[in-house]
């Protein structure tokens, strides 16, 4: 009986398994929303307790991200190989360097300090490439980006509704029990919500732009409105200000120089406010300052030390706090020294090259750059101005936080589409990307 239950159990979820795949073969903007998704079904499982035990072995929702991740990244293969008679083979320059960069993050599990934890990372980084490559063939024409930030907007939207909605009918889950007076909502920790925000408002604001009907308008800035409020709640500091140097490029590159310069000055004003009344939301443990690193710095002090004694080969790809085993670092008392791949080194850069060399960290640097280079020479658009300003602020995100990761994180699946979509839209046709106004009557 055990016997059939097992086989009709993988039955079953083969079948569901191939179901997916082919559905996102054959509409690959599912895949592209399951992808952005992924993330937040892992953190749905985090359990709001002092008793979870932030260094445990992967649940439910890791399994989950894991096998979306898979999936997609076969149909991704999949959908690349169909087009490959319209592309007639062709693969862009930052794919070549991604595929090479994946290729030292695999042969890093053989010296890693946590083999099986690199290995898992470089599996679900190398489906998640699967994913981008059929994107990217995906992406021929304007239609396709309508799409795919249709499909962005679609879950921004979602999430804002339903974390709010949790204010009010889960509140012992939206407000972190380590600081209660920080909201996470539905996610695992507070500046992942504040990541969440900072990449929502130029998806919101690409949308408003493009919205004619009055009542849709209203919907739109409800809907910033409460991002804004779950942003301030969150507590999350680099993300706040990093958020507001993406809407400045936003207007930036729309060349409206004005409203760059007045959300500056606003900035500024809130900032001389928070620092004299200092807003409890704010505010870390113990007697630090509001403008204090929480102990960052000592993080990227001691992350030098070891970068320096193996600079070229580093220790294995993405094991993080993992160093903080060595004898010279090791704290059992505090969690995030404690030795655990788990724990963040809180700045991707070092995380890569502590993690698979120096050599191999410039090769990264080059590939998250070279879209971003080339989308900057296109014509001013409000495709434009969404894709560098989200860039910009998860590169900015990058130096406090494990921000560019291989999909494990909302920062993470949002870069590597906006990398993609800046890397498509620096070869389309300039007429297929035109000017749209911000607002009506511009």
């Amino acid at each position: 009986m055990t016997d059939l239950y097992l086989i009709f159990s993988i039955l079953i979820t083969s079948t569901i398994a191939l179901g997916i795949v082919y559905l996102c073969i054959v509409r690959f903007e599912t895949a592209l929303f399951l992808v952005i998704v992924s993330p937040w079904i892992s953190a749905v499982f985090f359990n709001n307790l002092p008793s979870f035990d932030y260094q445990a072995e992967g649940g439910p929702g890791s399994y989950l991200r894991i096998g979306i991740l898979a999936l997609t990244g076969i149909a991704g293969i999949v959908k690349y190989l169909r087009l490959l008679p319209v592309n007639k083979g062709r693969m862009p320059v930052h794919f070549l360097l991604l595929g090479l960069f994946l290729v030292f993050a695999l042969l890093s599990v053989s010296y890693s300090i946590d083999k099986e934890f690199t290995f898992i990372r470089t599996a679900s980084f190398f489906a998640l490439g699967g994913f981008l490559l059929g994107f990217d063939s995906w992406l021929k024409e304007e239609e396709q980006f309508e799409k795919a930030l249709n499909v962005i907007f679609f879950f921004v939207a979602i999430s804002v509704i339903i974390n709010s909605l949790a204010l009010v009918l889960l509140p012992s889950r939206v407000w972190w029990w380590e600081a209660e007076e920080r909201f996470l909502g539905l996610w695992d920790h507070p500046n992942t919500l504040g990541g969440f925000c900072m990449l929502s408002y130029p998806v919101l604001l690409w949308k408003l732009g493009r919205s004619e009907n009055l009542n849709t308008r209203l919907i739109l800035v409800a809907l910033l409105l409460l991002t804004v409020s779950m942003h301030y709640l969150s507590g999350s500091r680099t993300s706040i200000v990093v958020a507001v140097a993406g809407l400045i490029t936003w207007f930036l590159v729309q060349k409206k120089v004005l409203k760059a310069g007045l959300t500056a000055a606003l900035f500024i004003l809130l900032a001389v406010i928070f620092v004299q009344f200092k807003p409890q939301v704010f505010e870390r443990e113990g007697d630090r300052k509001l403008t204090d690193l929480t102990g960052r710095e000592e993080f990227w002090q001691g992350a030098g030390i070891l970068i320096s004694e193996r600079p070229l080969q580093g220790y294995g790809y993405s094991v993080e706090g993992k160093v903080w085993e060595d004898a010279r670092f090791y704290d059992p008392k505090n969690s995030l020294w404690a030795g655990s791949s788990r724990s963040s080194l809180h700045n991707g850069y070092i995380s890569v090259a502590i993690g698979v060399g120096l050599l191999a960290f410039v090769l990264w640097c080059i590939i998250l750059l070279i879209p971003l280079w080339r989308v900057s020479f296109t014509p001013a658009s409000d495709y434009k101005a969404l894709i560098i300003s989200m860039i910009i602020m998860i590169l900015l995100s990058n130096f406090a936080e494990s921000a560019i990761t291989g999909g494990n994180s909302i920062n993470s699946v949002f870069f590597w589409i906006a990398w993609v979509l800046a890397g498509r839209a620096a070869i389309l046709r300039p007429n297929d990307l035109v000017q749209t106004p911000y607002l009506i009557g511009e």
